[in-house]
């Protein structure tokens, strides 16, 4: 390449990872950039995060992620909001902030365990909260949309998959979906809890169970206490919710 206004001056040598995006980054984007994180540009115009392996921090504003699979440490500050925006985004690593996790537009997010967020996970209308058996993660306010969808994995204890400590507002509908492995013997598992409590009820919940064929088999969403609990079980099964 060279100067159109200076022909005798040119570049000597090669780009290489050259990028054109249609917006300006904003900070967080660009060090996100120089960390080895691709940027997509998705239905909407805006900029969104795809990373494997990367630990990175929103400090201000709001960065959408697509297909995010973070295991290292992600940190959402109070006045950020990290944005689910496409695709099927794992943190797998500790999750630090008090800022604002929104999911949405079909987009779906698992905890995978262990996290203590101080923070808001909001699940908006087109969005999936993907539940990992006994994952034990924390936040501080849960906000569930009408019409979101948790996809549960089958698990053989009733360990909380998301325990919010500010009470949960349950939606008048959502749809819960699981498939039972045919070795299955059946199972208990709690999706949501909310140490403070939980308003709403359950009776407009669809569940989509894939159930084994082998049998006959029952499983429903109920709420038990401050916990919303599914269960699928062979016919004649005696169940005790706590």
């Amino acid at each position: 390449g060279f100067d159109a206004s200076q022909k005798n001056i040119a570049f000597k040598g090669y780009m290489d990872d050259v990028m054109i995006f249609s917006k300006a980054l904003s900070s967080d984007e660009v060090r996100a950039v120089m960390q080895g994180v691709a940027l997509e540009e998705p239905a909407g115009g805006m900029a969104a995060v795809t990373a494997s392996g990367t630990s990175f921090a929103v400090t201000d504003g709001q960065v959408a992620f697509s297909g995010l699979a973070a295991t290292g440490t992600v940190s959402v500050a109070a006045a950020a909001e990290a944005l689910f925006a496409g695709g099927e985004n794992v943190l797998a690593g500790a999750l630090v902030g008090a800022g604002t996790l929104t999911v949405t537009n079909g987009a779906s997010l698992a905890l995978t365990g262990g996290q203590d967020f101080g923070g808001t996970l909001a699940v908006r209308a087109g969005g999936a909260l993907a539940l990992v058996p006994d994952a034990n993660a924390r936040v501080q306010t849960l906000q569930l949309a009408e019409g979101v969808t948790v996809t549960a994995q089958p698990a053989g204890s009733a360990a909380p998959a998301i325990v919010s400590t500010d009470a949960v507002a349950l939606p008048a509908s959502a749809i819960v979906r699981v498939a039972v492995p045919e070795s299955a013997s059946g199972f208990t598992a709690t999706l949501v809890e909310s140490t403070a409590g939980l308003t709403g009820d359950v009776d407009g919940w669809t569940l989509d169970a894939t159930l084994p064929a082998q049998g006959s088999w029952r499983a429903g969403v109920r709420k038990v206490g401050n916990k919303v609990v599914l269960s699928v079980y062979p016919s004649g099964t005696y169940i005790i919710f706590r």
